[in-house]
């Protein structure tokens, strides 16, 4: 059964280095304008904490690489993790 290039799916894809999984389209063009949209929105919310103007950080739990973004992933469900991110915000 062929899978029409304008409906969604789970697929892995290479965007900025990085591969992950999403729900997107087989169609190379329609991905490439989700995928702007998507990474403008980030960036456009992240933006809001006035990063310029304030000394604040800002935690973004997605599976889409930001630009200007440092990856850390570690298991943000345990205590110790929840502790030191506690710390870190208020410091």
């Amino acid at each position: 059964m062929e899978i029409n290039n304008d409906v969604l799916s789970s697929r892995r894809i290479q965007h900025h280095g990085y591969e992950f999984s999403l729900m997107t389209y087989k169609q190379r063009e329609l991905r490439a304008l989700q995928l702007y949209f998507i990474g403008k929105e980030l960036e456009q919310s992240i933006g809001r904490a006035r990063l310029l103007r304030n000394n604040c950080k800002v935690v973004v739990f997605s599976n889409f690489p930001c630009e200007q973004a440092e990856l850390v992933q570690e298991d943000y469900l345990e205590p110790d993790f929840q502790e030191k991110m506690k710390r870190s915000l208020l410091s």
